[in-house]
């Protein structure tokens, strides 16, 4: 091998800085690593460079010594002790004294040495007694000297003091709370928890300094699901986070991060403080960053991580943000680190490493560098490198040092933005939004975005390009499965023969579905960073100049990402003309089943694009509501508003969309509501400008026919504007969805013009017969398609054929289905429109004294408004329907996930009869809310009709809508289930959401700040949370439902404690799905479950209980809501006939309201206020009750639709500034009414 001196000769510094971390990075302890290093420290010292380089040389060799210079002291080889020989350490800490406490696997004991390797005492022997192990794990102290030492087979923690004494255990076999499966490690934090690493439970599980379990965190999902569940947006109950796979290793460096080894994901997960899941990094193969099962990972003073990388025979060092540093393989005279299981390291630099088959300890000497020096040494040696930079940025950030950190980013997509994106580029600032909302000078976030926004083109044309290559290869592959199914049915199938051809091609669909979800989980990361950079920074105290180019461009990434869904839409029309074509043809599924089945797969590909990019487009929406709500005032706001919102072609994208892609209810509905929320939320502020004549003449005023296909997308979003408007008749015309319709358009033709509004009336009660058949003929199609399902559980594993049929007949009914849902979503348009166009022609007769007088010859006013009385009690009627299906669906779920994973063949059987019942209930549910959805959106569109018609008779309705806050999304500034709602001091809004497990947290301005909680048990965790309260003092408290207890956090959303959860069994919560704080800081809960209410001191003690048992408050049956008011008395919603009920101190009935005096239901939220009175929300009726504190109804809000000041079933209230704020979550919101 050529000297390391020759290969220098002719080389710069920084030449030499790239030979040796491409060649010795991985190996920084080989004899040929240190030689090189040899020979350029000789080469310095001669000085052997131009001397205007000398100082670059000397700043290369110092960063590099500073870096990889580890020394390797004498081995430590353990004795025979008690005439046993010492295996493998299967644990390891430090002492006090510097010395190791060695858990010695195979011999069931614990070894204590000095600093000089001296064996001051060891304890324990093998059994299941106090004192005894079965193979011990790891090892923890905590800051009073205690050990706690995993028992592995035992299956439990013991607690000794530092001479071996048993103080105590905890844990038992299990999967239960305070159970365990082979601990594997066991780390003692900061606040003096101890955390136990489960490798069977696949969890972390959290106990108190009593060994008291406080839930855990974690689930057993490979990478590969934890993708999948991202990608397609899995309940987190479902898929909860984090997803481990035989976690082995934990520990926590100074800022109160954690570090967990997540073995056979081969990956290192980071969490923060509050263990909320932050980083994970690390993949598996043996390059340089990835694992074989890593075991082991210990931190260094200085933040830095090493990792035992077991079947890649090596220790792996990273920085805490991730950023490989080196990794070696050989200890002291080239002896190899085979399968190392441990590493530790300590003070001074000081490492010791474990191997899994030699139980010699061998001993490291690294360098001592804080990360930030440690950052610096690898800037200087890779000056190019977009990873380190960026994550340098993110360590200055979680120290503090945001505009350094901001600078740093800055000057890394200044390197990307010249330059093909690389690999580490790929890798953009997660904490991107925090650094841009803290930095005082927003001088150079403008172009920073702007390269973000190339970074992430770029990622969606990767996806693009991925979705391409996978639907090109589809005729072909499926022809091939298709000639395959033909061979099974005909029987000309060959057992003998193999066809390799059909074989590689399915290996290739099964290669381009990975890296297209890899592509997806890519795209969709960046998508949720660049909505968080525009956001943050839309809550910067911006200026024009900043603001005009800005909204600009949130502009322009709304209309790329529209554009190609407006394409893509298009290619998917073509390929179900096809297969629309096929199915009308008697024979032409069987003589072209191949090319359907390649049709139908394309146009599912295309849909599944289609997904992917909505969740960007409704991003891109999302900020715009933001900039809205954050600068009302400011012209480039309002006049970037105007554009998207008004301009034909900006506003006709939402149009297109919607009506392209109609097979999805549910994605079709939440494209809805946002589209809806911001024509609803947003108000012109400029004054002098009119607004715009409409386009639109008598012609337009005529049936619009049910079975119209043609659709018109400016047609459309016309409707939605109008649907949430009201309307206002002048002297020069009818306002109605912000535009002028001029009185002229109907003078002289108002005979005409009544003749048509008689037309359209008729033709609506087509409509009604039409989506009638249209729904029973998809349950007909949704029922043949589950009794052939269930008929494919029951066939033979020997008959080949009768499953390709069924899964034929399968592939054509689900394309009918989807089919009939398009044809309902256009009958839903088109009956939309055709309302309107009653709406704006009634309205314009109604502008003139010839147009009333048609009216009155016509009978419309009354007609009208017995229509919707009608309606109304139609509505009222479905509701209740609504209601009772949708209890009877959660009793059937909850029925089957209390079986689900039973494994007895009559249960087996049980659970598939189940599943087939809970199949047919979900479709009867959706049904119903679609149905429920019609109704209110028709009965409101009729009524704002009948206010304009009927004025005389409309009463002025309180309270008055304002604006909301929030809409749908599963990126962070969104809600799925927003239920509960309070305010702190400063006047923001926190929002509990129920499917998100966590409490979401706006401005009093309706701008998203944050969120706190996560999905889980253990400490800060919440599971399905509904009602929220804050007390006097500001503590946050959550009806945390699923975890049966009412969970505290500060202001901030740090975790506190917990309530109702501890204790004896007879004091602990049942079902809370409100919670209450009265001015005492008390805590009051109603236990749906156990029937009484529960007062609690905020430190969780049991004050009161009043309920049947206690002979007070006596008749008490599922109380739901309870509101505590200033004389020590209270008012309870419960189930019972008597709904409504106060009583006093003592718990006595004061006076109550049974289901005859009012038109109410159970309430989930009850709100006083002194000077408005006592709100409640019915939220199975959708409406809100005002009354005094006798129990008089004051006023009534029973206005049911998806608009603006409608609601459908609501949750929480909250007043604040003389506003109610209602969280209604069916239409994923918090709306907002003005009081006064």
């Amino acid at each position: 091998m050529t000297h390391p001196s020759k290969r220098l000769k002719n080389l710069s510094p920084e030449e030499i800085a790239t030979l040796f971390l491409s060649e010795f990075a991985s190996s920084t302890t080989s004899k040929e690593a240190r030689a090189f290093l040899g020979a350029f420290r000789e080469k310095v010292s001669a000085s052997d460079f131009p001397p205007e380089r000398m100082d670059d040389a000397k700043k290369v060799l110092k960063s590099l010594n500073d870096l990889f210079v580890v020394e390797t002291p004498e081995p430590f080889c353990r004795k025979v002790e008690g005439g046993l020989k010492p295996s493998p350490p299967s644990g390891m800490t430090w002492a006090p004294d510097g010395g190791l406490i060695i858990a010695d696997d195979f011999n069931h004991r614990i070894q204590v040495y000095d600093a000089n390797h001296s064996l001051k005492i060891q304890f324990g022997s093998k059994g299941k007694n106090p004192g005894e192990f079965q193979y011990p794990k790891g090892i923890a102290l905590d800051p009073a000297g205690h050990l706690y030492v995993a028992d592995g087979w035992n299956h439990r923690v013991q607690k000794f003091d530092l001479e071996g004494n048993f103080i105590g255990a905890f844990g038992e076999f299990g999967e239960g709370p305070g159970q365990m499966n082979e601990p594997w490690d066991v780390l003692v934090d900061s606040t003096g928890r101890i955390v136990v690493v489960e490798r069977y439970n696949h969890r972390l599980q959290f106990f108190d300094s009593d060994g008291n379990s406080l839930g855990w965190t974690g689930q057993r999902a490979t990478v590969f699901e934890d993708q999948l569940a991202f990608i397609y947006e899995t309940s987190a109950a479902l898929a909860p986070r984090p997803a481990l796979e035989f976690p082995t290793c934990l520990d926590e460096d100074s800022l109160g991060n954690f570090f967990l080894t997540d073995s056979a994901n081969h990956r290192i997960l980071k969490f923060d403080s509050e263990w909320n899941l932050i980083k994970s990094f690390g993949s598996q193969g043996d390059r340089p960053g990835q694992f074989q099962y890593p075991l082991s990972l210990s931190i260094d003073d200085g933040g830095l991580l090493y990792v035992a990388d077991l079947n890649n025979n090596r220790i792996q060092k990273f920085t805490g943000e991730g950023v490989f540093i080196e990794a070696f393989s050989e200890g002291q005279g080239g002896a190899a680190l085979k399968m190392p299981g441990l590493v530790l390291a300590g003070k001074d630099g000081a490492l010791v490493i474990a191997l899994t088959l030699d139980a010699t300890l061998h001993r490291f000497q690294s360098p001592t560098l804080t990360s930030d020096k440690t950052y610096q040494a690898l800037s200087a040696l890779q000056p190019d490198s977009a990873e380190i930079r960026l994550s340098h940025s993110h360590h200055l950030e979680d120290s503090g040092h945001r505009e350094a950190a901001l600078n740093l980013c800055q000057q890394t997509l200044d390197l990307t933005a010249t330059k093909p994106l690389s690999k580490e580029a790929e890798t953009l600032p997660a904490t991107w939004s925090n650094l841009a909302s803290k930095v005082e000078s927003t001088e150079p976030l403008l172009g920073t975005l702007i390269q973000l926004g190339l970074i992430h083109a770029n990622r969606r044309g990767h996806l693009l390009k991925q979705f391409q290559e996978w639907t090109d290869f589809l005729p072909s592959y499926c022809g091939r499965l298709v000639e395959e199914q033909n061979n099974i049915l005909n029987h000309n199938e060959d057992p003998l023969e193999f066809d390799r051809e059909l074989f590689n091609m399915k290996s290739q669909d099964k290669a381009l579905f990975r890296s297209t979800r890899l592509a997806m989980v890519e795209y969709r990361e960046s998508v949720a960073r660049l909505e968080n950079a525009f956001r943050e920074t839309l809550l910067l105290p911006l200026e024009d100049p900043f603001l005009i180019p800005l909204m600009a461009q949130i502009k322009q990434e709304f209309e790329d990402v529209g554009e190609l869904l407006v394409q893509l839409l298009k290619r998917k029309e073509q390929s179900e003309t096809f297969l629309i074509k096929t199915l009308q043809d008697e024979r032409g599924a069987q003589e072209h089943w191949a090319e359907f089945v390649a049709n139908h797969s394309i146009s599912n590909r295309i849909s599944e694009q289609v997904r992917q990019l909505i969740v960007e487009f409704l991003a891109h929406a999302r900020l715009l509501d933001t900039a809205a709500k954050r600068f009302s005032n400011c012209k480039p706001v309002t006049e970037t508003l105007r554009s998207t919102l008004w301009n034909e072609g900006t506003v006709n994208l939402f149009g297109q969309v919607l009506l392209g892609f109609q097979e999805d209810p549910d994605l079709v509905a939440h494209m809805q509501g946002i589209f809806m929320g911001l024509l609803d939320g947003w108000k012109t502020q400029t004054e002098n400008d009119g607004p715009p004549v409409a386009s639109f003449s008598t012609e337009d005023i005529a049936a619009f026919e049910f079975d119209r296909e043609e659709l018109s997308p400016a047609e459309l979003t016309r409707s939605y504007r109008i649907g949430g408007s009201p309307i206002k008749i002048q002297p020069d015309g009818v306002l109605l969805g912000g535009e002028l319709y001029p009185v002229g358009l109907v003078a002289g033709k108002e005979s005409d013009v009544g003749a048509k509004l008689e037309s359209i009336l008729q033709n609506q009660s087509v409509y009604s017969e039409k989506i009638i058949d249209v729904l029973k003929q998809s349950g007909d199609l949704r029922k043949q398609k589950l009794e052939l399902e269930t008929r494919l559980h029951s066939v033979d594993v020997r008959d080949k054929a009768t499953p390709v049929q069924i899964g034929n007949n399968v592939r054509v009914i689900d394309f009918q289905i989807n089919l009939l849902q398009r044809m309902n979503q256009t009958l839903a348009v088109n009956e939309m429109n055709n309302l309107v166009r009653l709406v704006i022609g009634a309205a314009l007769l109604a502008s003139t004294d010839a147009g009333k007088a048609i009216l009155a010859g016509l009978d419309l006013p009354s007609s009208i408004n017995k229509l919707v009385q009608s309606e109304l009690q139609q509505l009222h009627q479905l509701k209740q329907e609504w209601k009772e299906v949708g209890l009877f669906h959660a009793g059937l779920q909850g029925r089957l996930a209390g079986i689900s994973n039973e494994l007895e063949p009559e249960k087996v059987k049980e659970i598939e009869a189940l599943q087939n019942q809970v199949a047919k209930s979900d479709f009867n549910y959706l049904q119903k809310t679609a149905t429920v959805y019609r109704q209110a959106n028709l009965t409101g569109l009729l009524q704002k009709l009948d206010d304009a018609l009927n004025p005389e008779a409309t009463a002025e309705s309180a309270p008055t809508f304002s604006h909301y806050v929030g809409s749908f999304g599963h990126a962070d500034s969104g809600f799925l289930y927003p239920f509960g709602a309070a305010h702190l001091k400063n006047g923001e809004l926190l929002a509990t959401d129920n499917k998100k497990h966590c409490v979401m947290r706006f401005s009093s301005e309706g701008v998203y700040q944050g969120n706190f909680g996560r999905f889980g048990n253990g400490p800060g965790a919440l599971n399905s949370p509904f009602g929220i309260a804050v007390s006097p003092d500001q503590t946050v408290y959550v009806a945390d439902n699923g975890n049966r207890r009412i969970t505290a956090f500060d202001a901030n959303g740090h975790f506190l404690n917990s309530l109702g959860n501890t204790g004896p069994e007879e004091n602990r919560i049942g079902l809370a799905y409100s919670v209450a704080v009265d001015s005492e800081n008390n805590v009051w809960v109603p236990d749906t479950e156990k029937n009484r209410i529960q007062v609690f001191s905020s430190s969780g003690e049991l004050q009161k209980v009043f309920g049947k048992e206690n002979d007070t408050a006596t008749d008490l049956d599922n109380p739901t809501a309870v509101c505590p008011l200033d004389d020590g008395g209270f008012i309870v919603s419960d189930r019972s006939e008597y709904i409504l009920k106060r009583f006093d101190k003592d718990g006595g009935l004061v006076t109550s309201v049974d289901t005859t005096q009012a038109t109410l239901g159970e309430a989930y939220s009850l709100v006083h206020h002194p000077d408005h009175g006592l709100f409640v929300s019915d939220t199975f009726n959708c409406q809100i009750l005002c009354l005094d504190l006798d129990l008089n109804v004051k006023w009534v809000h029973n206005q049911t639709g998806r608009r603006g000041g409608q609601v459908f079933r609501i949750g929480g209230l909250s007043i604040s500034n003389n506003q109610l704020f209602v969280a209604d979550y069916d239409n994923i919101r918090v709306q907002v009414f003005d009081l006064i």
